[in-house]
């Protein structure tokens, strides 16, 4: 009951899992744009200076990013407009620490290695969503055959949104989240639902 309590996928999980991987990619991605930048030629010595660039720069980006509210999006919704909003997240963070650069918060490092960074973590960190929802486009599907021996077929969860999809219906975000308890309507006209009360109690 503990294992399957903790690998089984939540909201706050997500959130969890795609902070500390945009805290992890950023850091490589500001390494790797310095090496870039001077060709691995100069060695990055983690000074003062230099922790409080990395520092201020991973916060930004992280704060920008909920701000647009990047972190609520699950995998399977993830699009163009989600792609966007990392694009204006990344605009806001890299703007904004480009304007304390210029007040002389961070002495003098390097802006070309922030300006690098700023494409390379931009790619990553909208790459690793993109990956996993091109993941998701090729999950576990069955014939359609199914649906023409004339016998009732309920869908549940991920059931359902596969028959939606394989009966050439649309599955697409609802216009607010629903979580937790509410009321369900009930067609009993079906054959599936005869002794189904018309309206029940389900959690979301």
């Amino acid at each position: 009951m503990i294992k399957s309590a903790i690998f089984r996928p939540s909201n706050t999980k997500r959130i969890v899992f795609f902070l500390l991987i945009d805290v992890i990619v950023s850091y490589f991605t500001l390494i790797l744009s310095y090496d870039l930048r001077f060709s691995f030629q100069v060695p990055l010595e983690f000074s003062k200076e230099v922790a409080l660039v990395f520092c201020a720069l991973i916060a930004l980006k992280v704060c920008a990013l909920w701000i647009f509210k990047v972190y609520l999006v699950p995998w399977r919704f993830f699009g163009l407009s989600e792609a966007l909003k990392i694009i204006y997240a990344h605009i806001l963070a890299y703007g904004i620490f480009i304007l304390l650069s210029f007040l002389g918060l961070f002495g003098a490092f390097p802006l070309s290695v922030v300006v690098i960074d700023f494409v390379i973590s931009g790619i990553l960190i909208g790459g690793i969503r993109i990956s996993k929802r091109i993941y998701l486009e090729n999950s576990p599907t069955i014939s359609t055959e199914i649906f023409e021996l004339g016998i009732p077929v309920l869908g549940i969860c991920y059931g359902s949104q596969l028959m939606m999809h394989l009966l050439g219906g649309k599955v697409s975000r609802a216009p607010e989240r629903e979580y937790g308890k509410t009321e369900v309507h009930v067609k009993t006209s079906s054959k599936m639902f005869q002794d189904v009360n018309e309206t029940t109690i389900c959690w979301m």
